[in-house]
């Protein structure tokens, strides 16, 4: 008597597992992004070899100047969308443009790890990514050649989808971590927040949610950098009426005051349709007046890619405000 009575469980979670899925692969239209374009964006393809061939990258970021290397990047292999294969990995480059395979920086290939950040302390590079699992945990890991990494540290844990898309600022004394706390809803939550912490010799502060982002468009992954004496949180973003793999596009906000108030600029950097069908985390790297921006996302015809511009920063807040 019992076989047919979990027959019937199992065939109940199946039907709800496949309206869930039928709902997430038939979302509403798009919102009309044409009035967004303010000018064309000339971007030029990066070559990301990985180790599996498949040349799929997403959730890059980049940094400058490591042991004289002119461009250091971490990302993900993200071969037919398949999120299982996630494992960040390292390249670099000396044009920015095309890239040399350097090594796998996950520390366990039997769960999924992503959401990658890269930060330089002297010569000494620190990857944070996320482990998800049956919960979230932030981890470390550091190397002085980009092949040898130390053990993973564990930086913070929470319940599942809280420590999404980590991106820091740091400083000798002090880092600045922000996340994307989409729980419970994960990839399809309606709704998400942006968390601070503050992390110093004392550890890690309280969270704290700030007010970043556009109406109708929820955050999904950060990057931050320091730019023109400024802070800026770069975010992808999708519509509410969708989610996480579909439709995004590239947001920036501003903060002069060192991260205590924010403004949101109202226009993408990016937006779907042209290069992208859905634009996802992207990196930003200054250079005096000017910057170079990498994003990722997933191209008309599939294939997860990286593209890349030089622009000023005058440009930049011209095309966003």
């Amino acid at each position: 008597m019992r076989i047919p009575l979990l027959l019937t469980l199992a065939a109940v979670l199946l039907a709800a597992c496949n309206a869930e899925r039928s709902a997430m692969t038939d979302p509403p239209p798009l919102p009309d992004t044409t009035a967004w374009v303010v000018a064309p964006v000339t971007l030029r393809w990066a070559l990301t070899p990985t180790p599996d061939g498949s040349g799929e990258v997403t959730e890059p970021d980049v940094v400058a100047g490591w042991r004289d290397m002119p461009f250091t990047m971490i990302a993900s292999p993200y071969p037919a969308s398949d999120a299982r294969l996630e494992r960040p990995q390292l390249w670099t480059s000396r044009d920015g443009i095309t890239w040399t395979w350097s090594d796998s920086v996950a520390h366990n290939d039997s769960v999924q790890t992503s959401d990658p950040d890269l930060l330089v302390a002297g010569d000494t590079l620190i990857a944070l990514y996320r482990q998800n699992a049956q919960s979230d945990v932030l981890v470390t890991r550091r190397s002085t050649d980009g092949h040898s990494w130390t053990a993973a540290a564990p930086e913070l844990t929470g319940t599942l989808f809280t420590l999404i898309g980590p991106a820091v600022i740091a400083t000798a004394e002090s880092w600045d971590l922000w996340v994307v706390d989409a729980y419970p809803g994960g990839c399809g939550a309606p709704g998400t927040q942006i968390i601070h912490r503050r992390r110093t010799i004392a550890g890690w502060s309280a969270p704290e949610a700030i007010a970043v982002g556009v109406p109708g468009w929820v955050p999904w992954h950060l990057d931050a950098a320091v730019v023109g004496g400024v802070w800026w949180l770069l975010y992808d973003a999708y519509p509410a009426a969708w989610y996480c793999g579909h439709g995004g596009a590239v947001f920036l906000a501003i903060s002069a005051d060192s991260g205590r108030t924010w403004t949101s600029e109202p226009r993408p950097l990016l937006a779907p349709g042209g290069a992208y069908r859905h634009v996802y985390r992207s990196s930003v790297v200054a250079f005096g007046d000017s910057v170079q921006l990498w994003y990722s996302g997933q191209t008309p015809l599939g294939p997860w890619r990286v593209a890349t511009e030089r622009v000023s920063i005058a440009d930049v807040l011209a095309r966003v405000h």
